[in-house]
């Protein structure tokens, strides 16, 4: 049995995970990791810039998770974008405004949202894991049965966030604010 899986189990004897979400990241670490190939002429991996043509905020499905991998978003603007069922891995959303967007059932993991607008996303399902969402909105933002596991969520603004059923494990909640969250 690999590491991840017997820290995962671990947190799960120890109380700190439900059976619910052991198995969701069990489950994650069966699924197989996106390939990429590189050309001879690339000597090595580089991000993806999504140029602001490619985004497009009204699309009827979500983004492919296969080109967000590594991607650059910052500072872009994603106002009611559809990321639904996206896997985020590894990208760069500093300062990116995704207000109102369509972000249930991600997963965002070891990505940068430092300063992200996510005020009345919609997160619900969402499971977000070792990601930096210092000083992020998320004013208003539907958090149902979110997962949020080792994230640095120092001055995070969850004011009005409505909540139930979400699990915050391993975070730094230092000056976040839940003023009139809805748990």
């Amino acid at each position: 049995m690999n590491q991840e899986r017997m820290k995962i189990l671990q947190m799960l004897q120890d109380g700190k995970l439900s059976l619910e979400d052991t198995a969701r990241l069990l489950e994650a670490l069966q699924q197989p990791t996106p390939m990429l190939s590189l050309s001879d002429s690339q000597s090595s991996l580089q991000p993806y810039e999504a140029p602001i043509a490619e985004i497009n905020p009204n699309r009827s499905g979500g983004f492919d998770p296969a080109i967000n991998l590594g991607s650059n978003f910052e500072g872009a603007q994603l106002d009611g974008a559809n990321f639904s069922g996206a896997k985020l891995l590894f990208s760069n959303f500093n300062n990116t405004n995704f207000r109102h967007a369509n972000l249930e059932n991600v997963w965002i993991a070891a990505a940068n949202l430092d300063s992200a607008n996510l005020a009345g996303a919609n997160l619900a399902g969402a499971c977000i894991l070792a990601a930096n969402l210092e000083g992020a909105d998320l004013q208003n933002a539907d958090l149902r049965d979110c997962t949020i596991l080792g994230a640095n969520l120092d001055r995070v603004k969850f004011r009005n966030a409505i909540m139930p059923g979400r699990r915050l494990v391993f975070v730094n909640y230092e000056g976040v604010i839940f003023q009139d969250s809805m748990a």
